[in-house]
């Protein structure tokens, strides 16, 4: 902001000094005037740098556009000197200067005109500092976070964040990865979304950086979760986030446990499912991982009817959970015993030597997660 300040004031200065009846060079008036414009310098008071800020003006220019400049001069110093908090950004120094009623139609213009005049010589000179920047700033990491080499001058290019000094590259399912698992975290089906932060020094993302972020996303035309959408309705603000899209969290939160918790997690859940609303009885020795395969559509209608956010659709998850379970369980009750079978003889004894044969009950109404998630 201080640049843009400095720049803003030298540009009036200089079309002031253009029109002045003085024989002193631009330079000169420039010089004399710099020191004022010093925010932090504490040696004299406000006011007193304001009066004479106002005094070497009036005696160097003597300009129909004197009240003008002398008038933004004035309220870019008080906003800004005084500790005024009316003007937090270059934007609101100049929407304070519109909707000042002491000024009149022809002064906003040509307000107008000069705070743009300056904002373009700022935007230029910080896209100038950007390119430099982005020559001279080391690149961090060549590889995405699962260790793929990125491919120079490919017509998919990674996004680049610069932060403390270095270049990080992220491909766009890195990003994707990074913020669903920051956005989506929980404890037990409780939302506790985390601030979205860079995997390789833990510092935040910036409003900006979350932005452009999204945008790359966005231009890559890959599917976005609900959450990322959710997050970026919520203008970035994670506690807006929390209290509006908790539901969105909570559904998350949902399809990952089925589809990443660990087998044994998920065996439990499935044995207490069958308790509650069966009377199968599952054998030790059953296959872990072929009832794992059965029952996982099962249990997330199971879980959605228990612990969704949305009320019609646990209603309606619920109805259906019981449909299917109910049809399950008609269609084979016998589902995941043991069977152990021995050769006998024509009288029924038993013949010594040979093996059993163990087999399990698992034929079923074939159910797919895709149909149901």
């Amino acid at each position: 902001m201080s640049s843009f300040y400095f720049i803003l004031t030298k540009n009036m200065l200089q079309s002031l000094y253009a029109e002045s009846d003085t024989s002193n060079n631009n330079q000169q008036l420039f010089t004399i005037l710099k020191p004022i414009f010093v925010i932090d310098d504490d040696s004299e008071t406000s006011t007193s740098k304001l009066n004479k800020m106002t005094t070497i003006i009036d005696n160097y220019v003597h300009s129909v556009k004197y009240s003008i400049y002398s008038r933004m001069v004035t309220a870019m110093y008080v906003c800004n000197c005084m500790g005024t908090s009316l003007i937090a950004t270059k934007l609101n120094y100049l929407s304070y200067l519109h909707s000042n009623m002491f000024y009149s139609e022809d002064d906003k213009e040509q307000f107008q005109i000069i705070f743009g005049k300056a904002y373009q010589i700022c935007r230029g000179f910080s896209l100038l500092a950007r390119l430099y920047r982005l020559k001279k700033i080391p690149p961090h990491n060549t590889c995405d976070l699962i260790l793929n080499p990125f491919i120079p001058h490919a017509k998919q290019q990674p996004f680049m964040l610069i932060q403390n000094g270095a270049k990080y590259f992220f491909s766009r399912n890195d990003l994707i990865r990074l913020l669903n698992t920051s956005l989506g975290n929980t404890f037990d089906f409780f939302a506790k979304p985390l601030v979205c932060t860079n995997p390789y020094n833990k510092i935040a993302f910036e409003y900006h950086d979350l932005y452009n972020i999204y945008l790359y996303i966005k231009e890559g035309h890959m599917k976005t979760s609900e959450l990322i959408d959710g997050f970026y309705a919520c203008d970035f603000m994670l506690e807006k986030f929390l209290l509006e899209k908790d539901y969105l969290i909570r559904e998350y939160a949902i399809k990952e446990t089925i589809l990443n918790n660990s087998d044994d997690e998920l065996y439990d859940d499935i044995i207490d499912m069958l308790d509650e609303y069966t009377n199968i009885t599952i054998h030790v020795d059953f296959p872990k991982k072929k009832l794992i395969f059965v029952m996982k559509p099962y249990l997330y209608l199971y879980f959605v009817s228990l612990y969704s956010l949305i009320p019609s659709k646990k209603n309606k998850y619920r109805k259906l959970f019981k449909q299917k379970i109910n049809k399950f369980k008609s269609y084979n009750s016998s589902f995941g015993r043991k069977v152990v079978h021995t050769e006998r003889s024509m009288f029924g004894d038993r013949i010594n030597g040979l093996p059993v044969n163990i087999s399990f009950i698992d034929h079923c109404i074939p159910l797919l997660l895709s149909e149901v998630m």
